[in-house]
């Protein structure tokens, strides 16, 4: 089974940790993050809350990767938040999504600053990953697998059994929050508040 698999979705959805599972399953772990860090492919970094956090050069890490995809003879997963907004040669682009209440606490434990959980949060609610992958890649090599009850083994069992055409959780039918984003909005527009997360 020879090929490159794009895994990305909104932070806190468990790319690094599902990656680092099908690493275990024979396939070779690229990190578009570590490249873009490590090749200085972004125009920009600042400290927000402790953290550092980069303006990464879409064009420039598209580039790179390219260059090492090529040099990869073996199946490849490519990992990271930003590869929805790029198109890499793939046979599949898998979307991870998960509910925005479970995505909201597993950002709460990584103690990201208020203002980015929040734009992360909705992101998700608006399918914004999703949206931008198939536009990239094509709705037929885009699929979903919802982790909010998986753990990254289950997550990385469910991917392989997908790619083997198999039974699974991951899904081309499509998964969207539209009923919890709907409802956040409700309630808060009844408190009167611009905030949209409970």
């Amino acid at each position: 089974m020879e090929m490159n698999i794009i895994l990305t979705g909104t932070p806190g959805t468990g790319k690094t940790s599902i990656a680092n599972e099908l690493a275990k399953n024979g396939f070779c772990y690229v990190s578009a993050n570590e490249i873009a860090i490590d090749k200085k492919a972004y125009t920009d970094c600042k400290k927000i809350s402790g953290k550092t956090r980069y303006s990464v050069d879409l064009k420039k890490l598209k580039k790179l990767l390219i260059e090492k995809i090529k040099k990869i003879k073996n199946k490849c997963i490519i990992e990271g938040h930003l590869l929805c907004e790029i198109k890499l040669p793939c046979a599949f682009c898998i979307v991870l999504r998960c509910s925005p209440k479970v995505l909201q606490k597993r950002l709460m434990k990584k103690e990201i600053d208020a203002k980015i959980i929040k734009e992360n949060v909705l992101a998700e609610m608006l399918d914004y990953p999703t949206q931008l992958a198939e536009q990239n890649y094509g709705k037929r090599k885009v699929c979903e697998l919802d982790t909010s009850k998986l753990t990254a083994k289950q997550s990385a069992k469910e991917i392989i059994n997908f790619l083997e055409n198999k039974k699974s959780k991951a899904t081309q039918a499509g998964i969207s929050w539209q009923c919890e984003l709907e409802s956040h909005l409700l309630k808060n527009m009844k408190k009167g508040k611009g905030d949209y997360l409970p």
